[in-house]
């Protein structure tokens, strides 16, 4: 459809501009400025197509990201607190400061959350790749609480 508009709008005053010169009664100047006006027309027209082409291709290259981003996101709220589960599972105290952490945060309690996180982050039997896990979890309730 946008591809149908946008030959009109170069055609039609195309078309015009080859019509007012097999014009017998208009005078040469006339016909000229009228010529310049269509070829102002097609050259705004022309303008505005690129532009809105690169508008559109801005935007989905935008959204191509943002979809990436939450298939990401949908895969870390999949997969990741489990994987945190199993390695934490080995220590209660920690799997009951991830559960407790849990339940605040699907309360959109996100305060209490990071409080609890945090301490569970502070324990020393949580091994350094499971810190990572919940830094991720902290910046997510964060971006969350700002938002």
């Amino acid at each position: 459809m946008d591809a149908l508009l946008n030959f009109i709008s170069i055609a039609v005053p195309l078309i015009f501009a080859a019509c007012i010169f097999r014009l017998k009664n208009m005078t040469m100047e006339m016909k000229i400025s009228l010529w310049i006006i269509c070829a102002l027309i097609i050259i705004l027209d022309a303008y505005l197509i690129i532009k809105d082409k690169k508008i559109k291709e801005e935007k989905s290259k935008r959204e191509e990201l943002y979809n990436r981003l939450y298939e990401r996101q949908e895969l870390f709220d999949r997969n990741l607190p489990r994987v945190l589960m199993d390695n934490l599972e080995r220590n209660s105290l920690l799997t009951d400061f991830f559960h407790t952490g849990q339940k605040y945060e699907k309360k959109y309690n996100f305060n209490k959350a990071i409080k609890v996180y945090r301490e569970c982050l502070n324990n020393s039997d949580v091994p350094e790749e499971e810190k990572i896990t919940l830094n991720v979890l902290i910046g997510n309730c964060i971006i969350f609480y700002l938002n």
